[in-house]
């Protein structure tokens, strides 16, 4: 850098105002909070790692609180317990098992319930809305939803897990909104011949211009219900 450049730089420095004082100061006492926040999330995480790893004298004298400490350096038996015991294997199972079929039959059932309340054609579509919205605010509770499930002889089953919150009239709301906004309809679908095969394709309006593209709103749909679940 020349001479001649030089004060062309430092004509360029923001001078420090007491405006920009106080906002550097917000700034720092901001990341402070979050700092602090964030720290009493993460740290009780650290803590039980640690323990997981320690020697069981040094947890019950109260010695470990952010390193694990045990005399072979790490100490694993807690793990080859938790994965050598069949209870508890199972119960991973479940969990991956349930949460696999749950996302699946919400998506369905969301996509489904979601697009058809957008169709201006549906009669009656805002009383079902109205009545699949009252459920978000007032629910029956603990006593009947075991009642339900005990005459629907579900109970003892992986069904009573999956069935009562596979479908959230929230996240029916969110993509009911995304649809309105944003799907194109598959009405608009109409047959195109090229090399003597019909193939579905879609007219979509760009800036006055309209060009055929493949109908893709099924795979948009489930796109944007799998971010939501």
């Amino acid at each position: 850098m020349t001479t001649a450049t030089a004060p062309a730089v430092e004509k360029r420095k923001k001078p420090w105002t007491k405006a920009r004082v106080i906002d550097l100061i917000i700034d720092i006492f901001c990341f402070v909070i979050v700092g602090a926040a964030s720290l009493t999330c993460i740290l009780p995480f650290i803590h039980i790692l640690a323990k997981s790893l320690s020697d069981n004298a040094y947890v019950v004298a109260n010695r470990v609180i952010l390193l694990p400490m045990s005399d072979a350096g790490i100490n694993l038996d807690a793990y080859n317990k938790v994965f050598h015991d069949p209870t508890i294997m199972q119960s991973l199972w479940v969990t991956v098992l349930v949460t696999v079929v749950f996302t699946a039959i919400g998506m369905f059932l969301t996509v489904c319930a979601s697009y058809a309340l957008t169709r201006p054609e549906f009669h009656g579509r805002k009383v079902f809305t109205f009545m699949i919205m009252f459920t978000m605010y007032f629910t029956a509770g603990t006593i009947p939803d075991y009642l339900l499930m005990n005459q629907l002889h579900m109970l003892d089953t992986i069904w009573c897990l999956i069935l009562p919150l596979c479908f959230a009239p929230y996240n029916l709301l969110i993509m009911k909104n995304n649809f309105q906004g944003s799907i194109r309809p598959p009405g608009r679908c109409f047959p195109l011949h090229h090399s003597g095969k019909d193939r579905c394709a879609a007219v979509q309006t760009h800036h006055g211009n309209h060009r055929p593209v493949l109908c893709s709103w099924p795979l948009e749909c489930l796109l944007r219900c799998a971010v939501l679940h």
